[in-house]
């Protein structure tokens, strides 16, 4: 049944070939042309962005600038209502020389401030601190800066408390806010502040000044103009500085973000593409039309960091290109000839696939899973069988993790399925344990006890399997593992001892990092017994264990808690010393009748 899938497959894949070459020409046709509007419109978008970014740096130049004179105005003297009117005066020869600017403002230590302010009507503001109480006067100007109106009364207004002025203080340098909405005039804008200081170099004094997004705008939509789309301003947080849509300029007093519901659909798709990290590409309004967009970041040598969207009706670019299609049909007839080189060129790229997958699953026979198995097939039974082959893959790595790799393959060279079993034979095993381990955990949170634990175990496995241990299993903190099965090894209890003294070489070092980052220590204790076992296959008929046990499992267990009465951290068995005893200081600690033992053991410790 496969085979005949395949085949209607695959003739389906010829038969739609034909009509396929029919309209490459076309579309290679389409393509160039489109490409090449899109390269021009790309530059165009360049130039515009770029023209953006000089408007915007110069005019937060001159506004730092501007803050830099105001600076320097008063001098360095706090108190900033001595020459009040002169300095309003100044403030004012200021404000109209840069129409961008909504206001500029300077406060002392004390809470006093002076503001001169554009919008909604030209006046100067001044805050005074008497009693604790703040007097605020607002001085109404005319067109030729003349009082016409004077309005006093209290106010709660602190000018030390505002954001413009902690930030700049803490800094010696300009300080540039991020958008907000002006508390007064309901409109979103930007403040740039800086700290003065006195002869002492004592800081005294900060002056501001606020910019608002109108004249960003009113540039955005000239420059929107040149290619009959739109453009945005934004910065590293998705706020929308300025915006050439007619939908963000009637919205002056709200801060609207890149993925804010108010934007239109093309907006926030174009988004979420930009942070999938595509800087460019296709996006389709809910109207049906295509749009381009382009994301474009300020240089990093600017103040801010800012970017800039551009969206183009990807109709800029068809324009006659439909046209020249109907150009390109009769050449297409000339396609049709090479429709047996092409099938002859599919065949084989749909055989390649097939052979490889052969291999790999040859490889996977011999559980060699280091490899990497692709999913990339156009044909629909070979991506099957790719997909396949991958999770068969991802299943034996996991399986190879709960039962030793060894023997996955020798059932796998037999082709037999696991079966309760098992046999007799002489084995070095491990016992390891964690001192204290019940107290140390009692003051964790259960995560951190699993992270912890885990990494504590990837020490203790990693010289285990260098030394061709077998793991048999994990017991809370401790590990049983012993050597010998399911292979055979070369002296398997020097092996097992030095994996002993590996593993608290390793664990020293361990230790030493987790007192460094005030961590309670892992101080590791081992047994390790030579002697007969029963191993193999052990449980019911629906879940097996590959383990150890017997005898001289259990006498390697209870040595290794006699560990804690002779306050050691290693205890090796008479039968392991009489092998090793030549090779290591070693040294003697007692006879004892162990639980179930006839006749008393001796047991020794490995001086480290």
């Amino acid at each position: 049944m496969q085979t005949k899938k395949f085949s209607i497959k695959l003739s389906r894949l010829f038969a739609m070939l034909l009509s396929i070459i029919v309209v490459i020409l076309i579309s290679y046709n389409y393509y160039k042309s489109y490409s090449l509007s899109y390269i021009m419109l790309d530059k165009i978008q360049k130039e515009i962005s770029y023209n953006i970014v000089n408007m915007t740096t110069k005019t937060l130049e001159i506004s730092s600038n501007d803050v830099e004179i105001l600076s320097k105005l008063n001098g360095s003297s706090s108190n900033i209502l001595e020459h009040q009117d002169i300095l309003i005066n100044l403030m004012l020869e200021q404000l109209i020389s840069y129409s961008y600017i909504n206001s500029i403002y300077i406060a002392n230590n004390q809470g006093d401030f002076i503001q001169i302010r554009r919008y909604p009507q030209l006046v100067a503001r001044v805050i005074k601190k008497e009693n604790n109480k703040f007097i605020d006067r607002w001085y109404y100007k005319n067109d030729n800066l003349e009082t016409i109106d004077i309005k006093t009364n209290y106010t709660t207004y602190n000018p030390i408390s505002r954001v413009w002025y902690k930030i700049a203080n803490q800094k010696d340098t300009t300080f540039w806010s991020e958008p907000y909405i002006y508390a007064t005039v309901k409109e979103v804008g930007i403040t740039v502040s800086r700290v003065i200081f006195d002869k002492n170099s004592t800081k005294t004094k900060v002056a501001g000044a606020d910019i608002t997004y109108q004249r960003f705008n009113q540039f955005l939509k000239l420059q929107s103009q040149k290619i009959s789309g739109d453009i945005i301003l934004f910065d590293k947080k998705q706020n929308i500085i300025a915006s050439s849509f007619k939908s963000h300029q009637s919205i002056t007093d709200t801060i609207i973000k890149l993925d804010s519901n108010l934007n239109s659909t093309i907006i926030n798709k174009a988004y979420k593409q930009y942070i999938k990290g595509d800087k460019s590409g296709i996006v389709k309004g809910d109207n049906g039309i295509k749009y381009l967009y382009f994301f474009h970041s300020f240089p990093k040598s600017s103040s801010q960091k800012w970017e800039i969207l551009t969206l183009i009706p990807e109709d800029i670019i068809l324009g006659d290109i439909i046209l020249t299609i109907y150009k390109t049909i009769i050449i297409s007839i000339i396609i049709l000839i090479l429709f047996i080189f092409i099938v002859a060129y599919l065949s084989k790229k749909i055989s390649e696939p097939i052979t490889l997958l052969s291999s790999q699953i040859r490889s996977i026979e011999h559980l060699h899973l280091n490899l990497n198995i692709n999913e990339d097939s156009k044909i629909t039974e070979i991506k099957e069988a790719q997909h396949s082959l991958k999770s068969l893959k991802v299943a034996l790595l996991s399986f190879t993790k709960y039962i030793p790799v060894d023997i996955v393959k020798i059932l796998m060279e037999l082709n037999q399925e696991a079966k309760i079993g098992g046999e007799e034979k002489n084995l070095a095993i491990m016992f390891t344990d964690i001192e204290n381990f019940t107290t140390i955990s009692e003051n964790m949170n259960p995560r951190d006890v699993a992270i912890e634990l885990s990494e504590y175990f990837d020490k203790i496995t990693s010289v285990i399997q260098r030394k061709n241990g077998t793991i048999d299993k994990y017991i809370g903190d401790a590990v049983l593992a012993f050597w010998g099965a399911p292979k055979d090894v070369n002296n398997p209890i020097l092996l097992a001892v030095e994996t002993l003294v590996e593993i608290h070489q390793e664990i020293n070092i361990f230790n030493k990092k987790r007192q460094e980052n005030n961590q309670e220590m892992f101080k590791t204790r081992v047994s390790v017994h030579y002697g007969k076992t029963l191993v193999g296959n052990i449980g019911s008929q629906n879940r097996l264990n590959y383990t150890v046990i017997g005898d001289s499992v259990n006498t390697t267990a209870r040595l290794e808690t006699i560990n804690k009465q002779y306050g050691t951290y290693n205890i090796i068995s008479d039968e392991v010393y009489e092998h090793i005893k030549d090779m290591y200081e070693i040294k003697y600690l007692d006879s004892i009748l162990l639980k179930g033992k006839t006749k008393p053991t001796k047991f020794y410790t490995i001086v480290l």
